[in-house]
């Protein structure tokens, strides 16, 4: 199930949808970029297309070295066009600043590796639906920050969770535009269909579109 969404505030300030998100088998990512961030849609979807292209990208392993092959290679390129530090850095804050967060399943877990704000939902085996919070304030850290000079996030890393199957049945990720679900803001009967063994995929984006002045930010959904 996946739902992408434009968030109302956005298209009401003339913001395209800047989240981001990319799939295969066992494996899902959620990019959630930086309203403050100018072009924050066009880092988003150029890192997607550079990450897919990696042949070990379905390593979980791997995935952490994968992301920053990825910046390394991008920034490198863009160098040829921003010569300085600081044209290279507002060329980063107006592009590439976007949490991330991956999600593999394995046979016996679930495993989430993120890297700024963002929610994981989970569904236990007793179809109990729970939304982790995962917050830093007004000043997230962004994989981006990795690569400027003055800034307290440098030495930053992913965290990661694992879920066991024998607990949980389902996990999903989610930018934090999906916090108005989570706080339950309005009527919804979204946690049942959470739970529906039915593909719900139109139903769930019903209830978004439904009560869409609720929701500020860009809603993405993957579980």
């Amino acid at each position: 199930m996946e739902i992408n969404k434009q968030g109302h505030g956005h298209y009401v300030d003339g913001i395209n949808n800047q989240d981001f998100f990319y799939k295969e088998e066992n494996f899902k990512m959620v990019l959630d970029g930086c309203s403050d961030a100018t072009y924050a849609e066009i880092g988003t979807r150029l890192f997607v297309q550079l990450f897919k292209l990696l042949e070990d990208r379905l390593n979980i392993d791997k995935f952490e070295d994968n992301v920053k092959q990825v910046f390394d290679e991008l920034l490198d390129k863009f160098s040829f066009w921003y010569k300085s530090q600081e044209e290279l850095e507002e060329f980063i804050m107006d592009n590439l600043l976007f949490t991330i967060i991956g999600c593999f399943e394995t046979e016996e877990e679930y495993i989430v590796k993120i890297f700024g704000d963002c929610y994981i939902v989970t569904v236990n085996q007793n179809d109990r639906v729970s939304y982790i919070k995962c917050y830093y304030g007004k000043l997230p850290p962004y994989y981006a920050y990795k690569y400027c000079v003055d800034t307290p996030f440098k030495e930053s890393n992913f965290k990661t969770f694992k879920f066991s199957k024998k607990e949980f049945k389902k996990v999903g990720i989610a930018s934090d535009g999906i916090a108005p679900l989570a706080r339950c803001d309005f009527k919804t009967n979204f946690d049942s269909l959470l739970v529906s063994k039915i593909p719900a995929d139109y139903s769930m984006e019903g209830v978004i579109l439904s009560n869409r002045s609720f929701f500020d930010d860009d809603v993405t959904f993957l579980i």
